[in-house]
């Protein structure tokens, strides 16, 4: 497995549905009592996927390194909440299906409960407020609104505890003792973490900051300069991202709600700095943001760079906004000597925008490829050079092929990068990309 946690994961999920699998096994049994074995052994899975995926939502700085990165694990708390549903939806199909031998009023006590069946009700309203909030997350309807959808996704929390409510008076899968310690653990946990995220979470991680300066970067484009109002300045690792919340009163949106960023600055910076796109409501209010207005701080999160890899040779692949990680590494690589330079394996950047005036942070960038011998530096222009090829990338690195490559960037840059990653015998294990989705 890629990372330790990964292990964990697989640990939760597979311990009660084992435990179900041989407590509850049928032996010679009828048709209608194996769909029986088959739906409870669903509903285990798809209630402890449910639960995990509530467990890996806890967030708090350097746990997310275990499972490689807080993006990988947000893609895992996704992929466990789609389980969960599919699991969920499946369960009472199998269970109504096991008493078709009985007539149609057994299959209807599983599909209507009676009106005071509170526990099959509980499982019922459960699975709906599961369809509801997590509808948005797979875009059923469209886009979301980012806002919107984590104010839906607090219905988790009764997913929850109405799972709990309905699977513990029901438990034939396993022994009473042996289905209580499964589920109050896992359940318990679930529910402690949504709690501490929908609370105390956001006063005790969220640090104050001062917005210091806001610079024009380009067209739709600031950088933020932050720094400490007290404490210690925060300790971070190039390619990593922090939740950004200001408190700008004067903002026409997003006050006060917090949005992911990667830091461009370098880890040996006394201050922090992001640089925000207009690309909605909140981002294109930022750009009209204040200097010397308070602001919060949570982080830092990712794992752009595993420490493990950065010693080999790299080749690095930035586009728009997405270029900031490697300007962060670049700046590290520039100030911080040999020191740094030995800890770094041999890095090619191909920054890729349509033309130069596109081209951010490329001043900065080629002072650091200058001063940095580990570093070079490739600009690739959309509208003189066409899409980027692997005809373009082998005269620029010749051994890409037996490179780590780093893309973050548009959609369609990754893409591409993939593909020509694919074509050069790029193994899938050496290929690492960012991107932020409902984080």
């Amino acid at each position: 497995m890629r990372n330790p946690g990964d292990g964990l994961i697989l640990a939760l999920l597979l311990i009660p549905t084992l435990l179900a699998a041989i407590f509850g096994w049928p032996g010679s049994a009828t048709a209608g009592q194996w769909l029986g074995y088959m739906g409870r052994l669903a509903g285990v899975a798809g209630l402890a996927a449910m639960f995990i995926a509530a467990i890996v939502s806890v967030r708090l700085p350097g746990v997310d390194r275990y499972f490689g990165g807080l993006t990988r694990l947000w893609k895992q708390h996704h992929y466990l909440g789609l389980a969960a549903l599919l699991l969920l939806l499946i369960h009472p199909v199998l269970m109504a299906l096991s008493r078709v031998p009985f007539g149609l009023p057994a299959m209807q006590e599983v599909l209507w409960p009676a009106s005071g069946d509170w526990v099959m009700w509980a499982g019922w309203v459960a699975l709906i407020a599961m369809m509801v909030f997590l509808a948005p997350s797979f875009q059923f309807f469209g886009r979301p609104d980012y806002q919107r959808w984590k104010g839906i996704h607090f219905l988790a929390g009764l997913a929850l505890l109405l799972g709990l409510l309905h699977t513990l008076p029901l438990t034939r899968s396993m022994p009473p003792a042996v289905s209580n310690s499964v589920w109050g653990i896992l359940g318990g946990a679930a529910l402690l973490i949504f709690l501490w995220r929908a609370g105390p979470a956001r006063r005790i991680m969220r640090k104050p900051y001062e917005v210091t300066r806001v610079r024009q970067l380009a067209d739709r484009i600031v950088e933020i300069h932050l720094n400490p109002i007290k404490g210690k300045r925060l300790q971070f690792e190039p390619g990593q991202f922090i939740y950004f919340t200001p408190r700008d009163e004067s903002l026409s949106a997003g006050r006060n709600e917090e949005h992911p960023y990667t830091l461009s600055s370098a880890p040996q910076d006394e201050g922090l700095k992001i640089a925000v796109k207009d690309l909605g409501d909140a981002s294109h209010a930022l750009q009209s943001l204040r200097a010397q207005t308070e602001a919060s701080v949570d982080g830092p999160y990712g794992l752009f760079f595993p420490p493990h890899l950065r010693h080999r040779k790299q080749l690095w692949i930035g586009g728009g906004i997405g270029i900031t990680p490697f300007v962060s590494a670049a700046e590290f690589l520039r100030s911080g000597g040999n020191e740094a330079t030995e800890r770094w394996g041999d890095s090619v950047l191909i920054n890729c925008a349509n033309d130069p005036s596109r081209a951010y942070y490329a001043d900065s960038l080629k002072e650091a490829a200058d001063s940095a011998r580990a570093l070079t530096l490739i600009p690739h222009y959309f509208a003189e050079q066409g899409p980027l090829n692997k005809d373009f990338v082998l005269a620029h690195c010749p051994d890409a092929g037996e490179r780590q490559w780093f893309v973050c960037g548009p959609p369609a840059l990754v893409r591409i990068s993939r593909d020509i990653a694919r074509e050069l015998g790029v193994p899938a294990s050496a290929f690492h990309s960012e991107e932020f989705d409902f984080l």
